[in-house]
């Protein structure tokens, strides 16, 4: 699917696949992830989105100080 959508177009930057996708991929695959990773790669991925999180400055004070 990557390299066909490079294939056509090659000015997209594909951003995708969570991490949890990608650990999916490679389990499913009986890949290692330096593999896994390494075939999306070369397929034509350029980019995971990273795993955003809302913290809360005041629990984060909170627990440090316990």
């Amino acid at each position: 699917m990557l390299s066909g959508i490079k294939q056509r177009f090659p000015q997209v930057h594909l951003h995708c696949y969570s991490a949890s996708e990608i650990l999916a991929i490679a389990e499913y695959s009986t890949l290692s992830l330096r593999d896994t990773i390494a075939r999306l790669r070369d397929a034509g991925l350029d980019s995971i989105p990273a795993a955003a999180r809302k913290f809360s400055t005041t629990k984060c004070a909170t627990k440090s100080r316990a």
